[in-house]
């Protein structure tokens, strides 16, 4: 059925809006897998076949939208035809238009967000699809196993989609075919790089490409595989440095750049160790004091016992008081003094009044005397 509409949406050799039209109406509605495989091939299908008049159409009725809502499906399947699709729109889309669009509203990294919004396990599959996207070479189909080596002319068509794929590979759980992922994509890079001065030159051009590539090496290996994958990190380093240090005006500036982030991404992991340390020394004490039985001390966030802590507070408290009932028998002291003074001031003036009322009888007496005379 899904080929005899297909020879009907291409019978005048293309594909009209309305046609396309239809096919996004369906994808956004129907929520079955198997119906929305079938579909999501046929569209790969037509813009693998027909990119002239696809391709404008697609932009024309805003085709990513759908695109984008399909990749938050629970199905990996869904979400590589979905990718598959959106390969084929960058390729036959124009530079300018690209970088509008893709660069523009941050789609590379809205891209990022949706693949994870299911899962974080990334899968040869998924890589695989956006590898094709990164060198805009599309096949219609899926392959699962390791890619083709990429030969000495394949050249990178959108660097961003190097950030997404260390994203994904940083948020992915620990596992062997993440490790091969990861390996596969430090080894792509490598051969990328080593063939075309353009190809680094892409990545060069890209904002702080350092952080998410120092992100891919483990500063403390525990294993020859995650020792391999750092040396491979420090291979590509040396090709990139040594490019920009050569063939780049300014090409000190990387130099700079890179040791400047290198140095704040070594502190901070180094500061993230400390951190787990201190943190297993705690837990240990804290399991030597549950051992120990519930006569235990129990010791509070500040690493002091709480008996000890309590003590110290009853202690300060007690001292409080001690100080204030020191300060209330001054006070007191102070004012029963000042009440004597106060009692004493009337006796003072009452001999004073008795002194002067003598010396005044003393004076009549003598005045009489005189008049008597």
């Amino acid at each position: 059925l899904l080929m005899f509409i297909k020879q009907l949406v291409t019978k005048d050799y293309g594909v009209k809006e309305d046609e396309l039209q239809g096919i996004l109406n369906y994808l956004l509605t129907i929520h079955e897998d198997e119906n929305l495989m079938d579909v999501l091939q046929l569209l790969v299908a037509l813009m693998s076949e027909h990119p002239s008049s696809m391709i404008p159409a697609f932009d024309q009725r805003n085709g990513l939208r759908v695109i984008y809502k399909l990749l938050a499906s629970k199905s990996e399947g869904i979400r590589v035809q979905a990718l598959k699709v959106m390969g084929y729109f960058l390729k036959h889309l124009a530079p300018k238009r690209k970088a509008e669009i893709m660069i523009g509203h941050g789609l590379f990294s809205l891209l990022t967000e949706r693949l994870t919004l299911q899962t974080n396990l990334f899968s040869m599959t998924t890589y695989n699809v956006l590898f094709e996207i990164l060198i805009e070479q599309i096949c219609t189909q899926v392959m699962h196993k390791q890619h083709p080596d990429p030969d000495s002319t394949v050249k990178i068509q959108n660097p961003q989609v190097l950030k997404v794929i260390a994203v994904l590979l940083r948020n992915s759980p620990p596992c062997s075919e993440t490790m091969e992922v990861h390996r596969v994509f430090l080894s792509d890079m490598i051969k990328l790089f080593n063939s075309s001065r353009e190809n680094r030159r892409s990545l060069l051009q890209c904002s702080v490409w350092q952080e998410w590539m120092l992100s891919l090496c483990y500063f403390n290996p525990q294993s020859s595989d995650e020792q391999k994958i750092t040396e491979m990190v420090y291979a590509i380093f040396r090709i990139l440095l040594y490019h920009a240090i050569k063939y780049e005006w300014g090409g000190w500036r990387v130099w700079v750049d890179t040791l400047a982030i290198t140095h704040s991404k070594v502190t901070f992991e180094i500061h993230k160790q400390n951190l787990s340390q201190m943190f297993r020394e705690y837990e240990e004490k804290g399991d030597e004091c549950c051992s120990a039985g519930p006569s235990s001390i129990i010791r509070t966030v500040s690493g002091i016992s709480k008996d000890a802590e309590v003590t110290e507070k009853l202690h300060l408290l007690e001292k409080k008081e001690a100080d204030t009932s020191t300060v209330d028998i001054d006070n007191r002291s102070m004012n029963n003094s000042i009440m004597k003074d106060e009692g004493r001031l009337p006796d003072f003036e009452e001999h004073s009044n008795l002194e002067t009322n003598k010396e005044k009888n003393k004076t009549e007496n003598t005045q009489k005397t005189l008049g008597l005379n």
